[in-house]
C-alpha cells in the first residue's frame, strides 16, 4: 500500500515540480531582461506583476473546489464529471473577464493615485497593465483546463506546455525588446510576450483537451453556483494565510530594518525548497477524493503520512545544499553586504522553523478534500487571532524579535496541524462507520 501510494503521488507531482522549477529559471531570465531596460521598468513591472500574481493566487485557489468534487465522480459518474468541467470553465472565464475589465479601466487611476506614478512612467505603466490584464482571463481558463488534466492524472502534459510556452515567451520578449520597441517602451514588448505566451498555453490546452471540450456541447453546466459557493471559504483561506499574515508580519517586523530585509531574502530561498509541497498537495486532493468515494480507510490515513515524508525529505536535502552554499545562493537575491551577512546568520534558524509548514499544509488539503473548507477557515482564523494577540503583546512590551516571531509562526502551523489531523482522522472514522 505504501509503494502504491508513493508511486501515485510521485507520478502526479514530479512533472509539476519540474515545471515549477523550470518556471523559476524562466522568471529569472525575464527579470534580467526587464532589469536591463531601466529602473522605472523594474519598478513598473515589479508592482504590476506583483499585483497580478496576488490576484491570480486568490482567484486561482477557487479552482481547487473543482479538484475536490470532480475527483469524487470521475469514474463513478462521467456525466456529472463533465458537468463539473463545463461549469468551472464558464465560471472561471466569467470571473477572468470581469477582472480584465476592472484592471483595464482602473489601471491608470491605481498607478497614479496609489503608487504615485507620473509622466511617461504612468503612461507606459498603464499600457503595460492593460496589456497583461488579458493574462487574468487566460490564466483562469488555464486553471480550469490544467485541473481537468490533474484530475485525469496526466500532469506530464502540463510540463510539456510549460516548457514550450516559457521558451516562446523568452524568445518573443528578446525579439520585441531588441528589434521593435525603444527606450522605456521596451517594457511593452515584455508585456506583449507574456500575454502571447498565455494565449499559446490556452491554445495548447484546448488542443490536448479537444475531445473533452467537444463533448461538452450537449452537457449542461449546473455546478457553477455550487463551485462558486464552495470556493468562498478557499478564497478566505488564501487571503488569511497570504495577505493578512504577510501584512501582520510586515507591521510587526518592519521596524527591525536590516533584520527584516534579511528575513525576506531567506524567505525567497526557503520558498524554493517548499515548492514541491504544493505539487504533492495537488496530488493529495485528487487521491483523497478518489479514496473518499470508496471509503478506503487505511489509504486515507496513509496518503498524508507518505506525502509529508516525501515533502520533508526533499525540503531537508535541498536545504542542506542551500545552507552549504549559502553565501553564493543568497548573493543572487541581494548585493548589499550588510543584508547578506545578516541573512546568513538567520538562514539556518529560518530553515528549521519553516519545516513546520508542510505538516499544516498537508492536513489542510486533506480536510478540504473532505469538504471541510468552512471548518478549516474558522479554525485557521481562531488560531491566527491567538497568534496576533501574542505578537501584539510581545510587540507592546518591546520583546518581539525575528527569532521569537518565527517561533510563534511555526507554533501557529504546528497547532493547526494537530487540530487538522485530529479532525481528519475523526472524519475518516465517521466515514467508515457510515
Amino acid at each position: 500500500m505504501f509503494y502504491k501510494i508513493s508511486k501515485e503521488l510521485n507520478i502526479f507531482a514530479a512533472p509539476l515540480i519540474v515545471n515549477n522549477l523550470f518556471s523559476v529559471v524562466i522568471a529569472t531570465i525575464m527579470s534580467s531582461i526587464i532589469g536591463n531596460i531601466s529602473p522605472e521598468a523594474i519598478v513598473s513591472a515589479g508592482i504590476i506583476d506583483g499585483l497580478m500574481y496576488t490576484l491570480l493566487g486568490v482567484l486561482g485557489v477557487g479552482t481547487l473546489s473543482f479538484n475536490i468534487y470532480a475527483s469524487r465522480v470521475r469514474e463513478s459518474n462521467p456525466t456529472e464529471f463533465k458537468d463539473y468541467f463545463k461549469s468551472i470553465l464558464i465560471l472561471n472565464g466569467c470571473i477572468g473577464l470581469v477582472f480584465v475589465v476592472i484592471i483595464f479601466v482602473g489601471a491608470h487611476f491605481l498607478l497614479e493615485n496609489i503608487y504615485l506614478f507620473s509622466g511617461n512612467q504612468l503612461f507606459t505603466g498603464s499600457l503595460y497593465a492593460q496589456i497583461v490584464s488579458l493574462k487574468v482571463f487566460f490564466n483562469m481558463l488555464i486553471f480550469a483546463m490544467s485541473n481537468q488534466i490533474k484530475v485525469n492524472k496526466k500532469t506530464n502534459e502540463i510540463l510539456k506546455i510549460g516548457v514550450i510556452t516559457s521558451i516562446f515567451q523568452v524568445v518573443i520578449s528578446l525579439f520585441l525588446v531588441t528589434n521593435i520597441f525603444n527606450e522605456e517602451y521596451k517594457i511593452l514588448g515584455v508585456g506583449i510576450a507574456a500575454t502571447l505566451s498565455m494565449l499559446l498555453s490556452v491554445i495548447s490546452y484546448v488542443f490536448i483537451l479537444r475531445k473533452d471540450i467537444r463533448i461538452l456541447k450537449n452537457i449542461r453546466s449546473s455546478k457553477k453556483k455550487f463551485l462558486f459557493i464552495k470556493s468562498m471559504p478557499l478564497f478566505g483561506q488564501e487571503l488569511l494565510e497570504g495577505s493578512v499574515m504577510e501584512v501582520l508580519l510586515t507591521v510587526f517586523l518592519n521596524r527591525l530594518g536590516i533584520i527584516y530585509a534579511s528575513y525576506l531574502v531567506c524567505v525567497n530561498i526557503i520558498n524554493i525548497s517548499l515548492t514541491p509541497m504544493f505539487m504533492y498537495c495537488n496530488a493529495i486532493v485528487v487521491l483523497v477524493g478518489e479514496r473518499l468515494v470508496s471509503k478506503q480507510k487505511k489509504e486515507l490515513e496513509l496518503i498524508p503520512r507518505v506525502s509529508i515524508l516525501f515533502i520533508i525529505s526533499i525540503y531537508f536535502f535541498s536545504s542542506v545544499i542551500i545552507y552549504t552554499f549559502r553565501h553564493f545562493v543568497l548573493s543572487f537575491f541581494t548585493n548589499d553586504m550588510t543584508v547578506l551577512l545578516s541573512a546568513e546568520s538567520i538562514l539556518l534558524f529560518a530553515i528549521v522553523v519553516s519545516m513546520a509548514r508542510p505538516f499544516f499544509e498537508v492536513y489542510k488539503y486533506c480536510l478540504q478534500s473532505f469538504g471541510n473548507e468552512k471548518q478549516v477557515l474558522m479554525i485557521t482564523f481562531l488560531v491566527n487571532l491567538c497568534v496576533l494577540l501574542v505578537m501584539s503583546t510581545l510587540n507592546y512590551f518591546g520583546m518581539l524579535n525575528i527569532h521569537n516571531a518565527l517561533l510563534i509562526v511555526a507554533s501557529n502551523y504546528l497547532i493547526l496541524y494537530y487540530l487538522f489531523k485530529r479532525l481528519y482522522l475523526f472524519n475518516i472514522g465517521k466515514l467508515c462507520i457510515n
